[in-house]
Formats: C-alpha cells, structure tokens, sequence
C-alpha cells in the first residue's frame, strides 16, 4: 500500500513539475490563436456560404420539373370536363399533370450570376486570409512584448540580488570602520528602489502575459512559459521596392479587395442582362378522370384523355417601373465603392509597409548604439565597483554607476526585442 501511495505520490509531482515547466513556442501561440478564432470561424461560414450560392448559380442552368395531382368533389352546377356540359349533380373530378421548361437565353445572366458568384467565393477566401494574417500579427506582438517583460524580470531580479550582497558587504565594512553610515543609507534606498523596480516589472509581464493569452482566446495560465525567438537579429540588406513587391504578392487583403472589383464588374453585366428578352423551352402532359363517365373506368380516362405538348416561349421586358435601369444604376455603384475600398486598402497596405521598413531601420539603429551604450556603462561600473569596494570612493558614485549600467541593460533588451519584433514583422508579411 505504501509503494502503491509513494508512486502515485511521484507521479502526481512528475505531472505538476511538467506542466508547471511547460513551455509554448510562438507557432503554437499562433495555432491555438487560429483555432480559437471566432472571427476566423464566422468568415468561414461566409465563405461556405459564397460557395453555397456559387452551387445554385450553376444548378440555374438545370431544367425546371413540376407534377401536380388533385382530386375534387363537385355540387350544384358544374361543368364536365369530358364533355364541357354543365352538370346539375355531384361529380368528382381528378386532374394530374407535368410539366418541365428550361431557359435557353436570358441575356447570359445565368453565366454571369456563376461567373459573380465565382468571384465572390474567391474572394471569402481571402478574407479568411487576411482575418489569419491579423490574428498572426496581433499574437506575434503579444509574443515578443511578454519575451521582452521575462528578460526584463531576470534583469531586475539580479539586480536585486546584487543589490543584497552589496548591502551585506557594506555592512561588514562599516564595522570594520570602512565606510560611513550615510554610504549604508545610501545602498538601503538603492536595494529598494531595485525592488519596486522587481515588482514593476514582474507586472508588466503579468499583464503581457495575459494579453498573450486572451489573443489566443484560452485561460490565462502564469505558469506557461515562452520558448526563446533566439538572438538571430540579422536583417538581409532588403529594399523598400522589394519589400514592398513582395510583401504585396502574398497580402490577401489586397487580393480579396480586386476580386471584389470583379464580382462588382461583372454584377453589373448581370443587371443589364435583365433588359434582354428572355428565351426558354418547355413542355407539359396531362389527363383526368370524372364521375359522371359512366361507360370508362378510372385508368380508361386517363388513357384516353392524356395530352401533351411543347413550346418555346419568349418574355420581352417593355416596362416595369424602370426596375432593372435602377438594378443597373446600383450595380455601378456598388462597383465604384469597391474601388473606393481597394484604393483605401492599398494606400493603407503602403503606409503599414513604409512604416514597417522604417521602423526597422531605426530599430537596428537603436540596437547598435545601446549596445555600445551597454559596453560602455558595464567597463564604468565594474571600476566603480573596484573603487567603492576598495573604499576609494563614495556610495552615491557607485549607486550612479549602477543605475547608469542598469538602464543601459534595460535598454538593450528593449532594443534586441523591438529589432526581433520588426524582422519577425517583415517575414510575416513577405512570407504569409
């Protein structure tokens, strides 16, 4: 019994540690993020819906067949429809028919209507892209801000760390006649302001966190950590024209907004359509049965009275409260808000590639001087250090030092993180 508790004691420890060290990487963020997407979900339903109406477009083209059954009872005076004689006594009467017509020419409105229909389905498409592109954009910043606050935590809490042992060592040294008291007080509110400086930090993770996970649409969970992007800044000496080009080829916003054009273009063909006559061909067969035919039975009559026939049939549209002129009129306009919106959507693809770019010139430029900046401040507080250590120096010179080192690390990792965060941008956009 005991061996049977200390194992399921063991495992119960094994699955806590695991999932307390769990780790996610950023194409598992973007995944999840996918999946759970209830926009992504909703233009789905539109696109299957676009597909839904393009499958009746093209079953337009299929021949139309009806049936028709009745049987009714007859009082009073009625006519005989074997004889055309009005009766004065009850009869029944059943009729049955079919009949079957299909369109030969309406103007191509039919094609068209498949053609529009087309369009549009292609179009869903695409927007389901560019709901996938938004979510991935949304995730991936998310992602890197909170990888950005862990690094941040780490730094502030060895600088706390560091803090206390040279607190410690102070101490020591003003027990033994080294320094001076007021240098003591000094360290004391440096060791604090290093940890409110902790907790700032441990709660802009806090919150980066949370809006990672509510971008994924999944419970919040502290524990989870996040794999490293790694430190691989290097960014091809990339132009803005080809960039730009590249990035254009694979934005499906842009793609759905041209598709839309075309839908529209073609909407418009399908509305001028309705002014040309319409040609269409069919054919019916019918036969009945009445009560008062005394001499034939029931299947007799509907022998002997089946008919059939066939005809061709034209519908000349002359007027009808100019409808389809209005039909034509709103079909234009709806053609020229679609290039007002992909003109929108292109001035704004080229303003968030411009930006991109830019951003990313000066993010390297930023990187490149804190990392000097970093260098720099390390050599001058590690001979702060030695000094005050030494005792050859005062407290507020060591504490300067520090905090200059201190922030120059911070503003390293923001730089590194800023710079990663508009590669990882730039792949985004040119290999979506």
């Amino acid at each position: 019994m005991k061996k049977i508790l200390l194992t399921l004691f063991i495992a119960i420890q094994s699955l806590t540690h695991s999932f307390a060290q769990s780790k996610i990487s950023l194409d598992e963020c973007i995944e999840t993020a996918l999946r759970n997407s209830p926009t992504i979900q909703r233009n789905r339903l539109v696109w299957e819906n676009n597909l839904l109406q393009l499958k009746q477009a093209e079953q337009n083209r299929l021949p139309s067949v009806r049936g028709y059954y009745g049987h009714s009872i007859n009082f009073g005076r009625n006519p005989d429809p074997s004889t055309f004689e009005f009766l004065t006594e009850s009869n029944q009467v059943t009729n049955t028919s079919a009949s079957a017509g299909v369109t030969l020419w309406n103007g191509g409105v039919l094609n068209k209507s498949i053609i529009q229909a087309r369009q549009n389905a292609e179009a869903g498409k695409w927007s389901i892209e560019s709901s996938q592109l938004l979510i991935k954009l949304d995730v991936l910043r998310n992602f890197i801000t909170t990888l950005s606050a862990q690094e941040e935590v780490q730094i502030a809490q060895s600088q706390v760390n560091t803090a206390s042992i040279q607190l410690d060592r102070s101490r020591k040294q003003l027990q033994s006649g080294i320094v001076a008291e007021a240098g003591l007080y000094d360290l004391q509110r440096d060791s604090a302001q290093r940890v409110v400086a902790l907790i700032n930090a441990q709660n802009r993770l806090f919150l980066s966190k949370t809006a990672l996970f509510q971008s994924m649409n999944v419970r919040f969970d502290e524990k989870t950590e996040l794999n490293n992007l790694g430190d691989d800044l290097l960014i091809t000496g990339i132009q803005m024209d080809d960039f730009f080009e590249k990035a254009k080829q694979n934005f499906p916003e842009l793609k759905s907004a041209d598709l839309q054009i075309k839908a529209a273009e073609t909407g418009i063909a399908v509305a001028k359509g309705g002014l040309m006559p319409t040609v269409s061909f069919g054919g019916n067969m019918g036969t009945y049965y009445s009560s008062s035919n005394k001499t034939d039975s029931y299947f007799k009559q509907f022998g002997n009275a089946f008919n059939y026939g066939l005809g061709v049939d034209v519908n000349i549209p002359i007027f009808r409260q100019f409808q389809q002129r209005n039909r034509i009129t709103g079909a234009t306009i709806q053609q020229k808000i679609a290039v007002s919106q992909a003109e929108e959507t292109k001035l704004r693809f080229r303003r968030e590639i411009e930006q991109l770019f830019a951003a990313k010139i000066a993010a390297e430029n930023t990187y490149k001087a804190n990392l000097s900046l970093e260098n720099i401040a390390q050599k001058a507080y590690q001979a702060a250090e030695n000094r005050f250590n030494a005792g050859t120096s005062a407290s507020f010179e060591y504490i300067i030092a520090k905090m200059n080192f201190d922030q120059a690390r911070l503003s390293l990792v923001q730089a590194k993180y800023e710079l990663l965060l508009r590669k990882k941008l730039m792949e985004i956009y040119v290999n979506n």
